[in-house]
């Protein structure tokens, strides 16, 4: 049971388009390797995500975004973002259970230091939510 703004689900793509009434088009989704011809890179990426509320405890969050390197370290990926989740003006357009869902579209540029498993952590009022894990890999080179 939602008692706050929650992240659904996440995912890399290459691009996304928000519609109406409630869908996204995700181009590309389900990224999980970055393919860099040299460290450090800069990767521009698109991140989609729906994050949902219960009314009437609709509300604001602030989301923020790490990049969780091999090593485990952490660094912070731009600024900070502010999720507002709305219900209808209409209560009797409010959607079955009262959950409201939206869809948020980010688009960023990450600076990658190493090859290797790592992960977008996203934080929402400080509290980690959600991961989404890809890995970065190099151009092997024939013997």
């Amino acid at each position: 049971m939602l008692s706050m703004v929650e992240i659904e689900w996440a995912a890399i793509c290459e691009d996304a388009h928000e519609r109406d009434f409630g869908t996204a088009d995700l181009i590309g989704a389900g990224i999980r390797f970055l393919f860099s011809p040299g460290l450090p890179a800069r990767a521009p990426l698109c991140l989609a995500l729906r994050v949902a509320a219960r009314e009437p405890d609709l509300e604001e969050a602030q989301l923020d975004m790490k990049l969780r390197e091999p090593d485990l370290n952490e660094l912070p990926v731009g600024g900070s973002a502010t999720l507002r989740v709305i219900g209808p003006e209409d209560p009797s357009l409010s959607p079955p259970g009262g959950v409201v869902r939206v869809f948020s579209i980010l688009r960023f540029p990450l600076a990658i230091r190493q090859e290797g498993l790592h992960s977008l952590e996203l934080y929402l009022d400080g509290d980690r939510k959600y991961s989404v894990p890809f890995s970065v890999r190099l151009p092997t080179t024939p013997p």
